[in-house]
């Protein structure tokens, strides 16, 4: 059906039919209920019920020709195409439902991508929009308050007021609990110095590690995954970290295993590793 680029809104049902044929009856059916127009963002509905019902039936050869194409149609450099996967196709597969997450592991990239900025693995919010964030994370392999505190003053302005940290001494308090239990891992947020963040991150792993996280606004910022890989870039070098990641709206990665499982999720901007 050509390159993605030769896709136009205009003949995407033409380009549809090329890569899978059987959707032909739905198609016809769409022109019957429209009176021989093709209406795209309806019909790109009509194509999730197709994939899904095709996935239910076990039918994965036709499911992956239908995802190979959505992630075509994804890749489109024109955002009026585009939409017709992030929104009548991905957004009707509702990839907040934990049902959906081990299909959505199958899909090609940027379908995954585009599910995580929608929220795969977590519950849209009615009532408080919750705008996604690209989470930057580092490892390092042991823990220093001295590399802590120089973190903090570099980044932080305060704990968040849900966060156990707000005493005279919260680092310190902090090294005080984990270790008296080094294996249980835990998490703190604080409000960033820098503009463009929503919250700096510092956690406690299960293994001895320990994780700095910087999390930058992504809505509406075309720039954003390019500024979250520099930023890995730059707190790797500047913390002497063994690992680092950028990904779509994830919580820290709190061991071994978990940094490992990065690579297999959606949402991944950039994974690095010393060598």
């Amino acid at each position: 059906y050509g390159r993605v680029s030769e896709l136009t809104y205009e003949t995407v049902h033409e380009a549809l039919l090329v890569a899978v044929p059987e959707f032909r009856a739905e198609l016809e059916q769409h022109h019957s209920d429209y009176e021989g127009e093709v209406l795209p963002h309806l019909l790109f509905g009509d194509l999730t019920r197709f994939v899904l019902a095709a996935r239910d039936r076990g039918d994965h050869a036709l499911v992956d020709r239908c995802l190979v194409f959505l992630e075509e149609v994804a890749r489109s450099p024109r955002q009026r195409l585009s939409n017709l996967a992030a929104v009548s196709f991905v957004e009707n597969v509702a990839p907040w439902q934990p049902e959906m997450r081990s299909f959505i592991k199958t899909w090609p990239k940027e379908l995954k991508r585009v599910a995580a900025r929608q929220g795969w693995g977590r519950p849209p919010n009615e009532y408080v929009p919750s705008p996604p964030d690209i989470d930057v994370y580092v490892r390092l392999e042991s823990r220093d308050r001295v590399v802590v505190e120089s973190f903090l003053d570099r980044h932080m302005t305060t704990w968040r007021q849900d966060a156990a940290w707000y005493d005279a001494e919260p680092v310190a308090e902090a090294f005080a609990r984990a270790d008296a239990d080094p294996a249980a891992a835990f998490a703190r947020y604080g409000e960033p110095t820098m503009p463009g963040l929503s919250k700096v991150i510092v956690a406690f792993g299960t293994d001895g590690s320990m994780v700095f996280g910087l999390s930058i606004h992504g809505d509406f910022n075309p720039d954003a995954e390019e500024q979250a890989t520099a930023l890995v870039d730059d707190l790797m070098a500047r913390y002497g970290a063994s690992e680092g990641a950028a990904i779509w709206e994830h919580p820290p990665p709190l061991d071994q295993e978990q940094w490992a499982e990065l690579d297999k999720l959606g949402g991944l901007v950039v994974a690095r590793r010393q060598t």
